[in-house]
């Protein structure tokens, strides 16, 4: 009984899931004509490429889509970086570091709040910038603590050996730690490049200039353009009369795959290792 339930809670689930991700994706292939009357459901109507001609060779969409390859990328290896190397040093006995540890988490419950970051971004001179999208979402404790349990939990003679065949720290970390970390890696780079992606917030706070808006401020700028009857004053005019000419619905639910594409892509090369990278790296503390 209980597979049962279990079993159609979860099917019911998914179909929760999967309805809306279907009947957006046949909306996107479909004609304005067919989206307006309610024939669109989970298979597109008198299909048509039409809704994505329009949107890829949109100026408003190619500037998005460039700003947030390239807060991915730099971001995406920046941040790898710096949590690895933290968390490998937090890993290892060196004086002071449970202090340092219980500093660095203390971080993950109070911060300065979105005020002060603003104030800071200002004064790095970063506003308007693509480096107020990547360096203040570069360090993330959560991610440091799954890189540090999870060196934690790498063979003890391994490292010695290493150390007692002459490596220092860093040869330890870069020759022998992080060939060993492919697991750990794999599930970090996962996540972060998931956060960079969907960046939003600091896309709204920190660029007042169209060009330099990430895709998710974006695809935000096109839905509440098209509900708020094509307002000039939020995309710009030139980017609703690329848009706009026709339909609303079909554009909207092209621009939402585009947006979701390249991650759904990603993510099936990297799952087999995104398991077995949080589960080893959240077991020891």
């Amino acid at each position: 009984m209980f597979d049962i339930v279990n079993m159609t809670v979860m099917v019911l689930l998914c179909i929760t899931i999967i309805y809306p991700f279907l009947n957006v994706l046949a909306k996107s292939f479909s004609s304005d004509v067919a989206i307006a009357i309610g024939k669109v459901l989970l298979y597109p109507v008198e299909f048509t490429m039409s809704n994505y001609h329009k949107v890829i060779f949109s100026s408003s969409f190619y500037y998005s889509l460039r700003n947030t390859v390239i807060v991915v990328v730099v971001g995406t290896v920046f941040s790898l970086a710096i949590v690895l190397a933290a968390g490998y040093a937090l890993s290892r006995r060196m004086l002071g570091h449970k202090w340092l540890f219980l500093i660095v988490l203390f971080t993950m419950f109070f911060s300065g709040g979105m005020i002060p970051l603003y104030l800071q971004v200002r004064a790095l001179k970063m506003y308007n910038t693509l480096w107020a999208l990547i360096l203040p979402g570069s360090f993330s404790v959560y991610n440091m603590i799954l890189a540090r349990n999870f060196f934690l939990q790498l063979p003890d003679g391994v490292l010695e050996s290493g150390a007692i065949d002459g490596c220092n720290e860093l040869m330890l970390f870069s020759k022998i730690a992080i060939p060993m970390s492919k697991p750990i890696i794999a599930s970090l780079t996962l996540m972060i490049m998931v956060s960079y992606w969907n960046i939003f917030m600091p896309g709204v706070l920190y660029m007042d200039q169209p060009r330099l808006y990430p895709l998710q401020v974006y695809v935000r700028q096109v839905v509440f353009a098209s509900q708020a009857s094509l307002d000039s004053s939020v995309l710009g005019e030139s980017a609703i009369s690329e848009l706009f000419t026709f339909s609303y619905e079909g554009i909207k639910s092209a621009v939402l795959i585009l947006a979701t594409l390249p991650i759904a892509c990603v993510y099936p090369f990297l799952q087999k290792y995104f398991v077995k990278g949080l589960n080893m790296g959240a077991i020891k503390g």
